[in-house]
């Protein structure tokens, strides 16, 4: 998560880019030295693996990447749905109770996972409206 969008520079990150540089320090000790390189100018700390590692360290944070993709990808999909089938009810009169929301999302939000789950991203399509014109 650190390294996402620059590693320790904001100032709000500094003391988490702090803590993992002290992780990583132990890295040898861990019999870990694999997994670390210091860079030898800035005697910094940074990982030093690829999807291709099979160390538990790795595993565990590509698991955890992928966690947070699918459901995120659940998530936003299945608002964005939400919010079509709103726009198309409201311009037919057909509103729902705002008190529907939860369930609906959530019924979105399943339809999504069970077909990510089969599928992966195999039946994903996108559009792009350039192409084909706004519709």
């Amino acid at each position: 998560m650190l390294e996402g969008y620059g590693r320790g520079e904001a100032p709000d990150k500094a003391a988490c880019f702090q803590l993992e540089q002290k992780l990583l320090s132990y890295a040898e000790d861990a019999d870990c030295r694999g997994l670390v390189e210091r860079d030898p100018e800035s005697g910094t700390y940074f990982r030093k693996w690829s999807r291709e590692r099979k160390e538990p360290p790795v595993q565990w944070l590509d698991q955890y990447n992928d966690d947070c993709f699918w459901q995120e990808l659940i998530i936003r999909m299945a608002e964005r749905d939400f919010k079509s089938m709103e726009a198309v009810e409201k311009s037919t009169e057909e509103a729902s109770p705002a008190k529907e929301k939860p369930r609906r999302l959530m019924e979105l939000e399943k339809q999504y996972e069970e077909a990510f789950v089969a599928n992966g991203l195999d039946n994903l399509v996108l559009r792009n409206q350039a192409a084909e014109g706004m519709n």
